[in-house]
């Protein structure tokens, strides 16, 4: 089976350790070895800061940017699309983001609405800021599953539904390969 992120083997391929990424997190090569002859020694500060310039250390500054990228600023993991074959195969398509349109922690607090975002799907069903808050049902990260808010309005008892959906983005998906045979998905 092919690397689900090719990440690991750009750091493997740049370093003479012959691990894998996560092992390099806790046993990091140095360029001064404290003791003669030692080559490794245990990572003792996790923050991203130094972890990642020290990825940039092992590879390259363009690497440790794309490790960012995906760590920090949450883009994307770009995958190869062989890396399911002959099984599967990898699309693109368009999903909405998972979005409640509203504060619910700060609504749970104060048991009222609050934090409703101008424009959200939530508004548009009806949500306002101020409302007694009686009951929540929420499926979370699921943006195609409606959301149920129980809450009071005008002295009376209302429902108020809607589909949690943000911004659409293409996403990968993974479907069953045509004419892949079992034998061919048991390494998955």
């Amino acid at each position: 089976m092919h690397a689900i992120w090719n990440g690991d083997a750009t750091v493997v391929r740049q370093t003479p350790y012959s691990g894998n990424c996560w092992k390099m997190t806790v046993h990091v090569p140095t360029k001064d070895p404290i003791e003669a002859g030692q080559f490794c020694h245990v990572l003792t500060d996790f923050s991203t800061d130094p972890l990642l310039r020290r990825i940039a250390d092992w590879t390259d500054a363009a690497f440790a940017g794309r490790v960012r990228a995906i760590v920090v600023d949450g883009a994307p993991v770009p995958l190869d699309p062989s890396t399911f074959e002959p099984c599967l195969e990898m699309r693109s398509e368009e999903a909405a983001a998972f979005d409640l349109g509203f504060d619910l922690e700060a609504s749970r607090s104060a048991k009222e609405t609050r934090g409703v975002r101008t424009g959200s799907a939530a508004e548009r069903a009806g949500l306002r800021d101020g409302l007694p808050l009686l009951r929540c049902s929420i499926t979370f990260g699921q943006a195609d599953v409606p959301v149920e808010v129980g809450v009071r309005d005008a002295g009376a008892e209302r429902t108020i539904r809607w589909l949690p959906r943000g911004e659409s983005s293409p996403v990968a998906k993974l479907v069953p390969r045509e004419g892949a045979s079992a034998q061919d998905c048991s390494r998955l």
